[in-house]
C-alpha cells in the first residue's frame, strides 16, 4: 500500500499490480509470499480548471 500511496502523491494511477516469487505470480497471501511486485502505472489526467 505504501507504493500505491506514493504513486498517487506523484500523480500516477496504479492500474495493476502483480506479486511474484521466483518469477511466478503469487495469489495466496501475496504481501507475505511475494519477493517482487510489478506495477503497471498511468500518469493521471491533468485536472480541469
Amino acid at each position: 500500500r505504501d507504493f500505491e500511496d506514493l504513486a498517487n502523491d506523484v500523480g500516477l494511477d496504479v492500474l495493476e499490480c502483480v506479486a511474484l516469487e521466483e518469477g511466478r505470480p503469487v495469489s495466496v497471501l501475496p504481501h507475505w509470499r511475494g519477493s517482487l511486485a510489478v506495477f503497471r502505472l498511468k500518469k493521471k489526467a491533468a485536472a480541469a480548471q
